[in-house]
């Protein structure tokens, strides 16, 4: 159970970061400073909503918008003053409490006026707030993402576009992921990669793409993991780090995601391609200078792993041997030693113990053997401990439904014999 406390104290962290980046982040879709003025010019309750939702300025600007909307009365747009509030909310002094406050607020008003699509968007507000402050469990979590889900299917999720869809979806995905619940994970992705922002900077279509790959790849669905490898890759090669130090990441991803369709090459057994693949993988992957220099010595170390597993089951020891003088100095600099328990080390001891019984040297491969033999019983452990997580946190959450549905049910009752 420490294992799992300690991953999903880890996994709240995450969600925690997300619900922090959605609604402190400026847009990327910036319009310029719209005043007061300018904005009482704009006609229509969509072109009003269009500038919030690209607002990046001050909270004196934002704030001069309300009376405007007040005295229109359009609901729909003066709800969303108060989500586009929520998502600038780190402008206000006492952000944390001004932000309790403007959820309630807009949870209140939603209800108030039957807006049943922003109502959705206040459930899922208010079901991530109460996750991060340890006011829901992860049973209930799910559960309620469930049902929002649900709903928002129903209304048509075409109509949330203006709430930062492809945001909301990955971090549906994301928690029905680690949740086990792959059929809803990839519901919810799929959406979030059709209604994908314009701008090639958003960081989400590339999550969005790479957990879609991550689901395929765990159903040995090689084909369509390779496919979503590949989105991924030619959505990052537009980057330019060079020119753009900020865009670094998007190496990373082409490094990474040339790898991963090297690996699975690999398991269709298509060795050839394979190799050619880890080694372009490989020199992207050294290419990107902007790794702080362990997590750099760490990439290089799990490319070269693939590239020499390709190696040896082409039996080209030459090139093989290279590789294993390269992985013997990382190993010295990332200070690895045999008692280390890091489940990556699994395929380099596994790659020794290969490569030093095609060299005769038969002693040297059954000591690395029976370190790759050791992590993978831990890893076996873990799977198991974390498969038998999943089983029960689906089973209380249908639970915690049917208590829902029977809880309903009874106050229904008691209304209509309150009524008679």
């Amino acid at each position: 159970m420490k294992d799992t406390k300690e991953k999903y104290n880890l996994f709240k962290k995450l969600m925690i970061f997300v619900l922090f980046f959605l609604f402190g982040i400026n847009s990327s879709f910036a319009i310029g400073e719209v005043d007061a003025e300018e904005f009482s010019k704009i006609k229509t309750p969509e072109g009003q909503i269009y500038v919030m939702r690209n607002f990046q300025s001050s909270r004196e600007v934002l704030d001069s918008y309300f009376p405007i909307l007040s005295k229109r009365g359009n609901k729909k747009a003066i709800f969303f003053w108060y989500y586009a509030k929520d998502r600038n909310i780190m402008l206000y002094p006492n952000s944390f409490q001004e932000g309790e406050r403007n959820l309630k607020i807009m949870t209140d008003f939603a209800k108030k006026h039957d807006l049943e699509i922003e109502y959705q968007i206040t459930e899922y507000l208010n079901t991530v707030t109460l996750r991060a402050n340890n006011k829901l469990d992860i049973q209930q979590h799910y559960s309620k993402f469930l049902n929002i889900l649900e709903s928002m299917r129903k209304i048509g999720f075409n109509h949330f576009v203006d709430f930062d869809l492809e945001i909301l979806m990955y971090n549906f995905g994301l928690l029905f992921y680690e949740i086990g619940d792959y059929e809803k994970a990839l519901l919810a992705l799929k959406e979030g990669e059709k209604n994908k922002v314009t701008s090639i900077k958003s960081i989400y279509q590339t999550l969005n793409l790479n957990l879609i790959e991550n689901i395929y790849s765990i159903q040995k669905d090689y084909d369509n993991a390779i496919a979503y490898a590949q989105k991924i890759y030619e959505l990052n090669k537009g980057f330019n780090p060079k020119l753009d130090p900020a865009d670094w990441r998007s190496i990373f991803w082409q490094g990474f995601s040339t790898l991963s369709i090297a690996e699975y090459k690999l398991r269709q057994g298509k060795f050839q391609l394979a190799e050619n693949l880890a080694i372009k993988g490989y020199e992207i992957i050294n290419l990107n200078q902007n790794y702080e220099e362990l997590q750099q010595v760490w990439a290089e170390f799990e490319a070269i792993q693939l590239l020499l597993q390709i190696k040896l089951k082409l039996n080209k020891l030459l090139d093989a041997e290279s590789l294993v003088k390269r992985t013997e100095e990382i190993v010295k600099k990332l200070k690895i030693k045999s008692d280390t328990e890091d489940l990556r080390l699994i395929k380099y001891y596994n790659n020794f113990s290969d490569y030093y019984e095609k060299k005769g040297n038969f002693q040297k491969s059954l000591s690395y053997l029976k370190n790759a033999r050791k992590l993978e019983i831990l890893k076996e452990v873990q799977n198991d401990k974390r498969n038998l997580w999943r089983i029960e946190m689906r089973v209380k959450a249908e639970d915690y439904q049917t208590n829902l549905a029977k809880i309903e049910d009874e106050r229904n009752q008691q209304n209509m014999l309150t009524y008679v």
